[in-house]
């Protein structure tokens, strides 16, 4: 994964992801976008595999919680 490089795990359809798009490109700011759950064992698996993750920041809530 190159420097700038996020991976972003949403549950959301993508329809936020114009908005991710915009922002990225004023920050020049590369990303992969994987829909699914962070409760997903073989999917963050698989994200933390495929790329060189250094940081995370867990931004995911829950209503009720």
């Amino acid at each position: 994964m190159e420097r700038n490089q996020i991976p972003i795990v949403s549950l959301r359809k993508k329809s936020r992801l114009e908005q991710i798009n915009n922002t990225a490109e004023k920050l020049k700011i590369n990303f992969n976008f994987y829909k699914g759950d962070l409760q997903d064992d073989k999917l963050i698996k698989t994200i933390f595999e495929n790329n060189h993750i250094q940081k995370v920041i867990h931004l995911a809530a829950q209503a009720g919680v």
